[in-house]
């Protein structure tokens, strides 16, 4: 049994007020007991939770831009410190699956997906809170770093110049110029076992120019095949006017050709109306000499 015990009241003279002003304290004192304590608030049908995503690397560094998904849909993307946090209102018990999307250059080492029932607990002051959602994986990076080296040649047909400030493209995007040798270099990072393109992006002169001249060949391309090694590539070109070549040619057509000299046939002597020749004389043999006697002729 529960015994209470109170302060014995102290004796006071009557007075008409302070009995009404008692009486009416009372009467409120028995109300409030009667009512009771307010009643709780109704539980609300949906809660806040937390949705939190972290991605790193192999070497623990954050990975930025890595899509983040609710059910299959992109809510956002990690931000610089490879994190997602985000809130949603959601009710109680709802199963819900939270994913990374793929990311260019990068393969998951760890999960990507993980899927919980929301449960909401007491919180510290005894309000309810939602527990979070939170997925933390790690990726594997499939870059590498390359070097290209480029040298460019223009011919007699283009004009000093040519070759210097010639933009060079990587995949569409001018990456360096030539100088005024014609040479350039770029590093590059690339994704292993893709394939880069290398453009020399030569210049398109409009007719009404006054130098007006056609780049053979035209925006020369080149494609590059990255390995797991740290390559360097060479890329060389050499360019002429196709304009000024044609041009040379037709003018070379055009030049009057220079006679060629033949040799005459040679003529026939014509023939000679000439007296038939007269027959040599017969030359009568000599006479001989009669004997000679033993007498000397003295005279």
């Amino acid at each position: 049994m529960k015994i209470e015990r109170h302060r014995p009241t102290p004796f006071l003279p009557f007075s008409p007020v302070a009995g009404l002003l008692a009486a009416v304290l009372m009467l409120s004192s028995l109300t409030l007991g009667a009512c009771g304590d307010p009643p709780p608030p109704p539980m609300p049908s949906e809660f806040e939770f937390s949705i939190e995503a972290f991605v790193y690397d192999q070497n623990d560094a954050p990975v930025a831009r890595v899509p983040i998904l609710i059910d299959g849909q992109v809510v956002g993307y990690s931000d610089k410190d490879g994190a997602f946090v985000a809130k949603i209102l959601e009710s109680p018990n709802t199963d819900i699956e939270l994913s990374l999307g793929d990311l260019s250059g990068y393969r998951f080492t760890s999960d990507n997906v993980v899927r919980e029932t929301l449960v909401v607990r007491q919180g510290v002051g005894g309000a309810p809170v939602g527990l979070p959602i939170t997925l933390r994986a790690s990726v594997h990076s499939l870059k590498n770093s390359y070097l290209a080296w480029v040298k460019i040649n223009c011919d007699d047909s283009l004009r000093e110049g040519s070759c210097e400030n010639m933009p060079i493209k990587l995949d569409d995007k001018v990456v360096a110029t030539t100088d005024n040798q014609g040479k350039a270099h770029f590093a590059f990072e690339g994704i292993i076992g893709k394939k880069s393109l290398v453009t020399i992006d030569t210049p398109v002169y409009q007719k009404d120019s006054d130098y007006y001249v056609v780049f053979d060949p035209k925006q020369p391309s080149f494609e590059l095949n990255l390995g797991i090694d740290n390559t360097v590539f060479v890329i060389e070109e050499s360019f002429t006017d196709l304009i000024g070549l044609h041009t040379d040619r037709m003018a070379e057509k055009a030049k009057p050709k220079a006679a060629t000299r033949r040799r005459a046939p040679a003529k026939k002597a014509a023939a000679k109306t000439t007296a038939p020749k007269k027959a040599a004389p017969k030359k009568e043999p000599a006479k001989k000499a009669p004997a000679k006697s033993g007498v000397i002729d003295l005279w």
